[in-house]
């Protein structure tokens, strides 16, 4: 049940793709010698050598996040450098928490061979078992609504189920600008950005569409800004 629990939750973010599961540590240890992931999720009490063990065996460890019943061992766990220790139920918001921290962990090329994510403008998305392969040019913005994002190209307006932040990360800083907590726009797809009392901004998309410029996001506004928009 925690096993499907935690796999349900991981289909349903966009920026992961899940590549194996295993029953127990053996099975782990022989299966990853074929797959590279970007980190591995482990139960500490399992069938066979438990986690700890299991782990230690690895010929190359990845980045670790334990997820366990057992809060006793978070001390051992954070000993052998475990990126996170996640409780049984895990939650969204922790499952959230701790794949934020391995992003931070991983330099950005390797994170882009890693999940797919081809280096030029490519971008996938992986979300309800479906697969988007977005070419990154043809976004205007991103926003975020409730649990979701709304992701606007030239054709089409996706819905996932992701967080702002964890989109922003995959996306190329040089063309994007996150302007308010709710909202990511494309710096080409800009057509005018006004100034408004207190610190504030209102973008006018090519598409005729209004975005917020939030007060937090001034300094960042201000600086693209002052570049222009990509390519020009």
């Amino acid at each position: 049940m925690a096993r499907q629990r935690l796999r349900r939750l991981l289909e349903q973010r966009s920026d992961c793709l899940l590549v194996g599961e295993f029953a127990d540590g053996e099975a782990m240890q022989a299966g990853l010698s074929d797959l590279s992931p970007d980190v591995v999720l482990l139960d500490i009490d399992m069938p066979g050598p438990d986690g700890f063990s299991s782990f230690a065996r690895l010929a190359r460890p990845r980045p670790l996040v334990f997820v366990t019943a057992f809060a006793e061992h978070a001390a051992r766990a954070y000993d052998i450098d475990a990126v996170d220790y996640l409780l049984k139920p895990v939650s969204s918001t922790r499952l959230d928490e701790a794949l934020a921290r391995i992003l931070r962990r991983i330099p950005p090329p390797s994170r882009a061979v890693a999940t797919g994510i081809p280096p030029q403008s490519d971008v996938r998305f992986v979300a309800q078992g479906r697969i988007y392969l977005l070419d990154a040019t043809t976004i205007s913005s991103i926003q975020a609504i409730g649990n979701y994002i709304e992701i606007t190209t030239e054709t089409q307006q996706i819905n996932l189920r992701s967080t702002l932040a964890a989109t922003y990360e995959r996306l190329d800083g040089a063309a994007f600008v996150r302007v308010h907590r709710s909202w990511i726009v494309a710096r080409r797809a800009l057509a005018q950005v006004t100034s408004l009392p207190g610190s504030r901004y209102e973008f006018l998309l090519k598409d005729r569409r209004r975005a917020p410029g939030g007060r937090a996001f001034a300094k960042v506004i201000t600086a693209s800004v002052r570049r222009g928009p990509a390519g020009s």
